[in-house]
Protein backbone atom coordinates (compact mmCIF):
# COMPACT_ATOMS: atom_id res chain seq x y z
CA UNK A 1 0.00 0.00 0.00
CA UNK A 2 1.71 3.47 0.90
CA UNK A 3 5.31 3.61 0.43
CA UNK A 4 6.98 6.03 3.27
CA UNK A 5 8.49 8.99 1.64
CA UNK A 6 12.10 8.44 2.89
CA UNK A 7 15.30 9.63 0.73
CA UNK A 8 17.68 6.91 1.47
CA UNK A 9 15.17 3.73 1.64
CA UNK A 10 13.46 2.95 -1.11
CA UNK A 11 10.83 -0.25 -0.40
CA UNK A 12 9.69 0.95 3.10
CA UNK A 13 5.71 0.59 2.95
CA UNK A 14 2.24 0.06 5.23
CA UNK A 15 0.82 -3.10 5.63
CA UNK A 16 -2.44 -1.29 6.86
CA UNK A 17 -5.07 -0.27 4.33
CA UNK A 18 -6.14 -3.66 3.08
CA UNK A 19 -9.52 -5.29 3.64
CA UNK A 20 -10.03 -8.91 4.81
CA UNK A 21 -12.19 -11.51 4.25
CA UNK A 22 -14.05 -10.90 7.34
CA UNK A 23 -14.80 -7.35 6.98
CA UNK A 24 -12.01 -6.04 8.81
CA UNK A 25 -9.19 -3.69 7.53
CA UNK A 26 -5.67 -3.72 8.50
CA UNK A 27 -4.66 -1.08 10.61
CA UNK A 28 -1.79 1.82 9.90
CA UNK A 29 1.27 2.25 12.09
CA UNK A 30 1.35 -1.17 13.76
CA UNK A 31 3.74 -3.40 10.85
CA UNK A 32 6.07 -1.99 8.22
CA UNK A 33 8.18 -3.75 5.39
CA UNK A 34 11.31 -2.29 4.34
CA UNK A 35 14.88 -2.59 2.13
CA UNK A 36 18.19 -2.01 3.55
CA UNK A 37 17.90 0.91 6.38
CA UNK A 38 21.90 1.36 6.32
CA UNK A 39 21.52 4.26 4.51
CA UNK A 40 19.11 5.89 6.18
CA UNK A 41 20.32 9.49 7.28
CA UNK A 42 19.14 11.67 10.77
CA UNK A 43 15.86 12.99 9.08
CA UNK A 44 14.81 9.41 7.86
CA UNK A 45 15.63 7.93 11.09
CA UNK A 46 13.42 10.98 12.84
CA UNK A 47 10.66 10.27 10.28
CA UNK A 48 10.07 6.48 11.35
CA UNK A 49 10.07 7.41 14.88
CA UNK A 50 7.72 10.23 14.66
CA UNK A 51 5.81 7.68 12.50
CA UNK A 52 5.42 5.67 15.39
CA UNK A 53 8.17 2.85 15.01
CA UNK A 54 9.08 1.57 18.20
CA UNK A 55 10.86 -1.99 17.20
CA UNK A 56 13.18 -3.22 14.14
CA UNK A 57 13.29 -6.72 13.28
CA UNK A 58 16.16 -6.84 11.01
CA UNK A 59 15.89 -10.63 9.19
CA UNK A 60 19.54 -10.76 7.07
CA UNK A 61 22.06 -13.00 7.95
CA UNK A 62 25.44 -12.16 10.19
CA UNK A 63 27.53 -11.82 6.84
CA UNK A 64 24.72 -8.58 5.69
CA UNK A 65 24.85 -7.58 9.23
CA UNK A 66 28.70 -6.89 9.49
CA UNK A 67 28.82 -5.41 5.79
CA UNK A 68 26.00 -3.23 6.35
CA UNK A 69 25.21 -2.33 9.95
CA UNK A 70 21.90 -1.49 10.71
CA UNK A 71 21.76 2.34 12.33
CA UNK A 72 19.05 1.51 14.82
CA UNK A 73 21.12 -0.97 16.32
CA UNK A 74 22.85 2.23 18.20
CA UNK A 75 19.78 3.63 19.14
CA UNK A 76 18.82 2.78 22.73
CA UNK A 77 14.89 4.51 22.35
CA UNK A 78 13.77 1.82 19.49
CA UNK A 79 14.12 -2.09 20.36
CA UNK A 80 16.47 -3.33 18.04
CA UNK A 81 16.47 -7.39 17.03
CA UNK A 82 18.22 -9.56 14.41
CA UNK A 83 16.90 -12.82 13.28
CA UNK A 84 18.08 -14.00 10.43
CA UNK A 85 15.68 -15.73 8.43
CA UNK A 86 18.51 -17.17 6.41
CA UNK A 87 22.09 -17.86 7.36
CA UNK A 88 24.92 -16.81 5.51
CA UNK A 89 25.44 -20.53 4.24
CA UNK A 90 22.09 -20.40 2.73
CA UNK A 91 22.53 -17.56 1.32
CA UNK A 92 25.55 -18.48 -0.31
CA UNK A 93 23.93 -21.68 -1.58
CA UNK A 94 20.84 -19.58 -3.26
CA UNK A 95 23.95 -17.88 -4.89
CA UNK A 96 25.13 -20.17 -6.69
CA UNK A 97 21.97 -21.77 -7.79
CA UNK A 98 21.30 -18.02 -9.45
CA UNK A 99 23.33 -19.06 -12.33
CA UNK A 100 21.76 -22.17 -13.29
CA UNK A 101 18.31 -22.27 -11.66
CA UNK A 102 15.42 -20.12 -13.24
CA UNK A 103 13.87 -17.63 -11.05
CA UNK A 104 10.18 -19.14 -11.75
CA UNK A 105 12.01 -21.79 -10.48
CA UNK A 106 14.43 -21.15 -7.93
CA UNK A 107 12.28 -18.36 -5.54
CA UNK A 108 9.19 -20.57 -5.59
CA UNK A 109 11.64 -22.97 -4.10
CA UNK A 110 13.65 -20.63 -1.81
CA UNK A 111 9.94 -19.27 -0.24
CA UNK A 112 8.46 -23.15 0.08
CA UNK A 113 11.91 -23.99 1.73
CA UNK A 114 11.58 -21.07 4.29
CA UNK A 115 7.98 -21.96 5.10
CA UNK A 116 9.54 -25.90 5.83
CA UNK A 117 12.74 -25.00 7.18
CA UNK A 118 12.67 -22.10 8.94
CA UNK A 119 10.09 -22.59 11.32
CA UNK A 120 11.98 -22.12 14.66
CA UNK A 121 13.06 -19.19 13.61
CA UNK A 122 9.62 -17.94 12.00
CA UNK A 123 8.21 -18.52 15.63
CA UNK A 124 11.20 -16.17 17.33
CA UNK A 125 9.91 -13.16 14.22
CA UNK A 126 6.28 -14.02 15.98
CA UNK A 127 6.44 -14.27 19.08
CA UNK A 128 9.02 -10.66 19.08
CA UNK A 129 6.03 -9.10 17.47
CA UNK A 130 3.65 -10.19 19.85
CA UNK A 131 5.92 -8.70 22.45
CA UNK A 132 6.42 -5.18 20.99
CA UNK A 133 4.05 -1.95 21.59
CA UNK A 134 4.06 0.54 19.01
CA UNK A 135 4.98 0.23 15.08
CA UNK A 136 7.07 -2.59 14.28
CA UNK A 137 9.55 -2.22 11.31
CA UNK A 138 11.19 -5.92 9.97
CA UNK A 139 13.34 -5.67 6.71
CA UNK A 140 16.28 -7.85 4.78
CA UNK A 141 18.53 -6.17 1.91
CA UNK A 142 15.74 -5.99 -0.77
CA UNK A 143 12.91 -5.85 0.93
CA UNK A 144 11.48 -9.14 -1.56
CA UNK A 145 12.11 -12.58 -0.31
CA UNK A 146 12.28 -12.90 3.14
CA UNK A 147 10.55 -9.79 3.98
CA UNK A 148 8.31 -10.78 1.99
CA UNK A 149 7.54 -13.95 3.40
CA UNK A 150 7.17 -12.45 6.97
CA UNK A 151 4.36 -9.75 4.90
CA UNK A 152 2.50 -12.90 2.98
CA UNK A 153 2.17 -14.71 6.43
CA UNK A 154 1.05 -11.61 8.54
CA UNK A 155 -1.28 -10.59 6.02
CA UNK A 156 -2.88 -14.07 5.58
CA UNK A 157 -2.86 -14.19 9.69
CA UNK A 158 -5.67 -11.17 8.79
CA UNK A 159 -7.02 -12.93 6.34
CA UNK A 160 -6.33 -10.75 3.71
CA UNK A 161 -7.40 -11.97 0.39
CA UNK A 162 -4.97 -13.73 -1.83
CA UNK A 163 -5.39 -11.47 -4.49
CA UNK A 164 -4.20 -8.93 -2.07
CA UNK A 165 -1.59 -10.70 -0.40
CA UNK A 166 0.56 -10.92 -4.37
CA UNK A 167 -0.38 -7.45 -4.80
CA UNK A 168 1.24 -6.62 -1.81
CA UNK A 169 4.65 -8.78 -2.96
CA UNK A 170 4.15 -7.45 -6.72
CA UNK A 171 4.53 -3.95 -5.57
CA UNK A 172 7.98 -4.52 -4.70
CA UNK A 173 9.60 -4.98 -7.93
CA UNK A 174 8.54 -1.33 -8.77
CA UNK A 175 10.35 0.16 -6.45
CA UNK A 176 13.08 -1.76 -6.54
CA UNK A 177 13.65 -0.83 -9.84
CA UNK A 178 14.09 3.24 -8.41
CA UNK A 179 16.85 1.86 -6.04
CA UNK A 180 20.28 3.68 -7.61
CA UNK A 181 21.91 0.95 -5.28
CA UNK A 182 20.40 -2.08 -6.90
CA UNK A 183 20.52 -0.53 -10.46
CA UNK A 184 24.37 -0.02 -9.38
CA UNK A 185 24.68 -3.58 -8.46
CA UNK A 186 23.29 -5.11 -11.61
CA UNK A 187 25.67 -2.96 -13.56
CA UNK A 188 28.55 -4.34 -11.90
CA UNK A 189 27.26 -8.00 -12.49
CA UNK A 190 25.89 -8.20 -15.73
CA UNK A 191 25.52 -11.52 -15.55
CA UNK A 192 23.33 -11.58 -12.33
CA UNK A 193 19.82 -12.72 -13.72
CA UNK A 194 17.42 -9.26 -13.86
CA UNK A 195 14.44 -11.41 -13.55
CA UNK A 196 15.59 -11.93 -9.43
CA UNK A 197 14.80 -8.69 -8.70
CA UNK A 198 11.29 -8.76 -10.04
CA UNK A 199 8.20 -9.91 -8.08
CA UNK A 200 5.91 -11.78 -10.22
CA UNK A 201 3.21 -13.74 -8.90
CA UNK A 202 4.16 -16.57 -10.23
CA UNK A 203 7.00 -16.51 -7.43
CA UNK A 204 4.62 -16.04 -4.87
CA UNK A 205 1.59 -18.22 -5.48
CA UNK A 206 3.07 -21.42 -5.11
CA UNK A 207 4.09 -21.09 -1.48
CA UNK A 208 0.80 -19.17 -0.84
CA UNK A 209 -1.07 -22.35 -2.41
CA UNK A 210 1.33 -24.29 -0.80
CA UNK A 211 0.45 -23.27 3.16
CA UNK A 212 -3.34 -23.17 2.21
CA UNK A 213 -3.33 -26.84 0.56
CA UNK A 214 -1.22 -28.28 3.57
CA UNK A 215 -2.72 -26.38 6.42
CA UNK A 216 -5.68 -25.23 5.41
CA UNK A 217 -4.99 -21.46 6.11
CA UNK A 218 -1.84 -19.47 7.17
CA UNK A 219 -3.12 -19.29 11.33
CA UNK A 220 -3.18 -23.39 11.02
CA UNK A 221 0.58 -23.24 9.85
CA UNK A 222 1.31 -20.98 12.00
CA UNK A 223 -0.07 -22.91 15.12
CA UNK A 224 1.53 -26.03 13.51
CA UNK A 225 4.99 -24.16 13.62
CA UNK A 226 4.48 -23.71 17.41
CA UNK A 227 2.93 -20.57 17.82
CA UNK A 228 0.38 -20.31 20.64
CA UNK A 229 -3.35 -19.17 20.12
CA UNK A 230 -2.78 -16.15 22.47
CA UNK A 231 0.21 -15.23 20.27
CA UNK A 232 -1.69 -14.68 17.56
CA UNK A 233 -4.52 -13.43 19.11
CA UNK A 234 -2.70 -10.62 20.28
CA UNK A 235 -0.65 -9.81 16.79
CA UNK A 236 -4.17 -9.89 15.16
CA UNK A 237 -5.22 -7.68 17.75
CA UNK A 238 -2.10 -5.40 16.30
CA UNK A 239 -2.62 -5.91 12.45
CA UNK A 240 -6.78 -5.49 12.31
CA UNK A 241 -9.27 -3.13 13.17
CA UNK A 242 -12.89 -3.02 12.45
CA UNK A 243 -16.36 -4.51 13.88
CA UNK A 244 -16.64 -7.89 11.71
CA UNK A 245 -19.39 -8.63 9.46
CA UNK A 246 -22.27 -11.23 9.97
CA UNK A 247 -21.05 -14.04 7.97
Amino acid sequence: MVRLPLKNAYNVRELGGYPTSRGQITKHHSFLRADDLVNLDEKDIDYLRSYGVTAIVDLRSTLELNSHPNPFSKIDEVNYINISLMTDEAVSADLTKVMTDKPEQLLPNMYIEMVKGSTEVLKLIFEYFAEQEGCILFHCAAGKDRTGIVAMLLLGLAEVERQDIIANYMLTEVYIKENPFMQQATKHYPEFPVELMYSKPAYIEPVIDYILTTYGSVENYLLYIGISKDILASIKNKLVVGTLQPQ
